[in-house]
C-alpha cells in the first residue's frame, strides 16, 4: 500500500537576550538528502487540506491590494473517483473580512457576493500550488496516491486528477467602513 510521505516542522534555535529559544517555522520534506521548505503560506494551505486546522488567517488579494479573511471554521472533505481517477477536495469556510484595502464597496450585498467568488478562486489557486509541489517533487505529503489506493487499489500519483472545490462564507465584515470609491 502507498504511504503518505512525511512533511516535518522546521525548527530553528534563535537567540533572544542571551536565551535559546525553539521556534517553529513552516514545515518541511527531504529528497534524496536535500531539504524542501514550504512557506508559511503553503504550511497553511497544507493544514487545511489535512483538515489540521480550525481557525486561522487568510492573506487574499483582490483587484491588486490586500483583505485578510479571518477563518471561524474551515473543514476539508475529500472524494475519490476511481472510474475518473479524480480526487475532489471540497472545502467549507465560514469567515469574517478584516484589513480591507480592495476597491468593491462591502455596502452592497453583489459586491459581498463578488468577494466571495475572489476568494474562493485565490484560495483555490494557493491549493492547485501546493498539490503541484507535491506532483512536481514525486513526494505524496498530502497523502493524495494513499487516499486514491484505498479506493482504487492501483494507483500513481501522477495519473490522479484533482479538483477543489471551494465555499467561503463571509459572516460579517466587521468594522470595515472604509473603501476606496472609483
Amino acid at each position: 500500500e502507498p504511504g503518505l510521505d512525511p512533511i516535518f516542522p522546521n525548527l530553528t534555535i534563535v537567540e533572544n537576550e542571551n536565551q535559546k529559544q525553539i521556534e517553529l517555522n513552516n514545515l518541511t520534506f527531504f529528497i534524496k538528502n536535500e531539504q524542501k521548505l514550504l512557506t508559511n503560506e503553503q504550511s497553511i494551505y497544507y493544514n487545511v487540506l489535512t483538515n489540521n486546522i480550525d481557525k486561522t488567517i487568510l492573506n487574499l488579494k483582490c483587484d491588486n491590494n490586500d483583505y485578510t479573511l479571518l477563518i471561524n471554521d474551515i473543514k476539508t472533505t475529500k472524494k475519490y473517483n476511481k472510474n475518473k481517477k479524480e480526487l475532489t477536495y471540497k472545502i467549507d469556510i465560514k469567515s469574517n473580512v478584516n484589513n480591507y484595502e480592495c476597491d468593491l464597496d462591502l455596502q452592497k450585498e453583489n459586491n459581498i457576493k463578488k468577494l466571495k467568488e475572489i476568494s474562493n478562486k485565490e484560495i483555490q489557486t494557493k491549493i492547485n500550488e501546493l498539490i503541484n509541489i507535491t506532483k512536481e517533487n514525486n513526494y505524496d505529503f498530502l497523502g493524495i496516491q494513499n487516499y486514491a489506493y484505498k479506493h482504487a487499489k492501483k494507483t500513481n500519483l501522477q495519473d490522479i486528477k484533482i479538483k477543489v472545490l471551494i465555499n467561503t462564507e463571509i459572516n460579517s465584515i466587521g468594522e470595515i467602513r472604509k473603501w476606496k470609491k472609483k
